[in-house]
């Protein structure tokens, strides 16, 4: 594959280093290509986890065309986000190849030399109030980049989240969509988010006509952050969270009034059930955060 992808570059020499995910959905590798890192991410146009058997050519060709549409958006999102999310290098869009006879799309991003907030949250263990303001705060800078766009994450994650240099950075836009847009682009087989992060809307179904906003991503970031001060919570979650069972919970694990204040005006807006009961604005949580920090 990699010998077939040098060839559609002209015999360009490209230097695997590491693997970084291997999945249905893409296949990403650490590489070095024109003396840059870089990420190579390959995606086959029939994930792997569809089972093709008895499929006949044109669905086949039905589930490459919703993959491809799907990609398109995603690297035009990325162009759109690229002051906060990794760009894309070297190519304006992605090439396809045939390989084996299954047809693969790829692409180059841009590498960002931090690690995934996911196995950093494992590792870590509990973080304190103000580690989780400053996540926090970043996190408002990728949304203020996402709303400026009309665009939607709808896969905020720890996975989805890679830290460098006291940043935080968003990456994988795959399920993001603008607000103007309507369901179509939503492949069949997809699901829309991951269990655990999924907001309460998200799981009670999408309808073509829904309104998106930057408030359903709020709730998957209040996830996030329950988790970094609470790891026990670090559940595979089936339903919304219960905040009354959570404030006991945050409450039994806080020593100081600051913590508890955050919770009260931070957790309980972020992860409020019906998303109009989540911050307006996202400036208003923005000031709710430097109120926070305030507190002695």
């Amino acid at each position: 594959m990699k010998e077939k992808i040098e060839e559609l570059l002209g015999q360009e020499e490209i230097v695997m280093q590491d693997v970084i995910g291997d999945g249905g959905q893409k296949d990403v590798f650490l590489i070095n290509y024109k003396n840059q890192e870089c990420l190579l991410k390959i995606i086959p146009l029939i994930p792997k986890y569809i089972d093709i058997t008895n499929m006949s050519d044109e669905e086949k060709e039905s589930i490459e065309d919703q993959v491809q549409a799907r990609l398109k958006r995603e690297i035009k999102l990325m162009k759109l986000c690229s002051e906060r999310i990794p760009k894309i290098l070297f190519l304006d869009d992605y090439l396809v190849f045939n390989f084996n006879n299954k047809n693969y799309a790829f692409y180059f991003e841009e590498y960002i030399n931090g690690l995934n907030l996911d196995e950093v949250m494992k590792e870590k263990g509990g973080y304190s109030i103000d580690e989780i303001i400053i996540f926090l705060e970043k996190m408002v800078l990728n949304l203020k980049c996402l709303q400026k766009n009309d665009i939607v994450h709808r896969d905020i994650k720890p996975a989805n989240i890679i830290t460098y240099s006291n940043d935080y950075f968003l990456i994988d836009l795959g399920l993001c969509r603008q607000t103007y847009e309507d369901e179509t682009l939503t492949i069949s087989f997809q699901t829309l988010g991951t269990q655990s992060y999924l907001s309460p809307e998200q799981r009670k179904g999408v309808k073509t006509d829904y309104h998106w906003d930057f408030r359903n991503d709020l709730y998957a970031i209040g996830l996030v952050a329950m988790e970094m001060y609470l790891p026990s919570t670090r559940v595979i979650r089936t339903e919304n969270v219960n905040l009354n069972n959570l404030r006991q919970l945050w409450y039994m694990n806080s020593n100081d009034q600051k913590s508890k204040t955050f919770f009260n005006e931070i957790i309980t807006k972020l992860l409020a059930e019906n998303r109009f009961a989540r911050f307006r604005t996202i400036d208003m949580m923005e000031e709710a955060i430097n109120k926070i920090k305030e507190v002695k």
